[in-house]
């Protein structure tokens, strides 16, 4: 089966009206056509919106709320705003009204307009409020919502007709880089933007229910999601292309069958090995022979390798197998965050999901920061914080399943990322 031609039925993906038609082949500009809302769409961010600021109409209807207002200050990661009720949120919420306009609450001119304001006034966003959106996209209401002070804290009501999403925790960039530095490649504004699109993306889908609805659809929403982490929405804001020339990228091309690639950090692979040691692994960086990290569901033939401090990644004709495996993970960790599980076992599933997806690496680039955004994305749903890169990819192809996973939580229990 390539899984580059998935014959696939017409869907709706959440952002915006996609047809997968034919083949992914046929979807090529999925992310610069389809997923653009349109070519002025340069105004889609906060600070163009607000130089279209109204002078406020400050009114007072707090008067006639119930004293006690619902908090909403420390909810999961796309948590709806309840729509008609006035909430407490987090100053360093980020929302997203419509198909994808992003209304920062700590951006500083918004903040400046906030500090003019009394208890019982607010201002109206929307596409004719006080704080005007792109009038370019139809799924932002007119008055969209409301946002205001009480008791000296930011209180916001939705009273648009398709929703409001409270998400975007602020992204660390040691969610993506091992080392201070990131090997000379900065992280820049342009990368942060485009994790950030993506895991919106991804919430929309897990919200929708199409991360998990079928296989199919699963597999495209990782290569839609390859996609936007290498170009953007837009299709414009390609960060590889600006810091590495030589680059050469081929947005959701999963590899070939006879495609093998392999990888050699010998400083990585002596502090994974030193990992092992602590938790009776199997691992040596002075083994000469050929060594396997067994995973349920792969075949032997397509189990990574290991061989002193080279890693072996599987050959293409195997991401059938560990696409099926994410797809398996994926659906379990979900069920497991939906039924509020104890949180050693969504923290498991999710290591078992990554350890699949950083084995497959079924894209020639953009894997790490790819799955590091999936696995924040997961653990933000659950209401817990977003946890490092490291030397996680390392770990989990050279580990055994069992002491990946505990490394895994220890490292989340270690570290917190804010």
């Amino acid at each position: 089966m390539n899984l580059n031609n998935l014959q696939m039925n017409t869907v709706k993906m959440p952002m915006q009206a996609v047809s997968f038609g034919q083949s992914v082949k046929n979807q090529r500009n999925f992310a610069q056509d389809s997923f653009s809302p349109s070519e002025n769409n340069n105004k889609n961010d906060i600070n163009n919106a607000y130089k279209s600021y109204a002078s406020p109409a400050f009114k007072s209807l707090f008067a006639r709320r119930e004293s006690i207002i619902p908090n909403y200050q420390y909810v999961k990661d796309g948590t709806e705003l309840p729509r008609g009720v006035m909430v407490y949120v987090n100053p360093d919420t980020e929302l997203v009204l419509g198909s994808e306009f992003e209304f920062d609450l700590n951006d500083k001119e918004l903040k400046k307009k906030l500090s003019k304001l009394r208890d019982g006034q607010f201002l109206s966003v929307g596409r004719e409020g006080d704080i005007r959106t792109p009038s370019e996209d139809r799924l932002v209401s007119r008055i969209h919502l409301l946002i205001g002070k009480k008791d000296n804290k930011i209180v916001v009501e939705d009273r648009s007709t398709n929703g409001t999403q409270i998400i975007y925790r602020k992204i660390n960039e040691n969610e993506f880089v091992r080392n201070v530095g990131n090997d000379g490649r900065p992280i820049d504004k342009t990368y942060l933007k485009n994790s950030k699109q993506v895991r919106y993306f991804l919430n929309q889908n897990i919200s929708s229910g199409m991360y998990t609805r079928r296989f199919e659809d699963y597999v495209r929403i990782m290569q839609n999601a390859h996609a936007i982490a290498y170009k953007g929405i837009s299709g414009k804001d390609l960060w590889y292309k600006k810091h590495d020339r030589l680059l050469i990228m081929d947005p959701y091309q999963i590899r070939g069958d006879s495609d093998s690639l392999y990888s050699n950090y010998r400083e990585k692979s002596r502090k994974v090995e030193r990992i092992a040691e602590i938790l009776n692994d199997s691992y040596r960086t002075d083994n000469e022979d050929v060594t396997q990290v067994y995973l349920d569901g792969i075949s032997l033939h397509g189990l990574p390798k290991n061989r002193e401090t080279y890693h072996i990644y599987p050959k293409g004709i195997y991401m059938e197998e560990y696409f099926r495996q994410m797809y398996r993970t994926s659906c379990e960790a979900i069920s497991l965050i939906n039924s509020n599980a104890p949180k050693s076992q969504i923290l498991n599933k999710i290591a078992e999901h990554y350890q699949y997806a950083v084995n497959a690496r079924p894209f020639y680039q953009i894997n790490n920061s790819l799955f590091m955004n999936e696995v924040n994305t997961l653990l933000n749903r659950a209401g817990l914080h977003s946890m490092p890169h490291n030397i996680l990819d390392h770990a989990a192809q050279r580990l055994q399943s069992g002491s990946f996973k505990k490394y895994f939580s220890d490292l989340y229990e270690c570290t917190k990322l804010e």
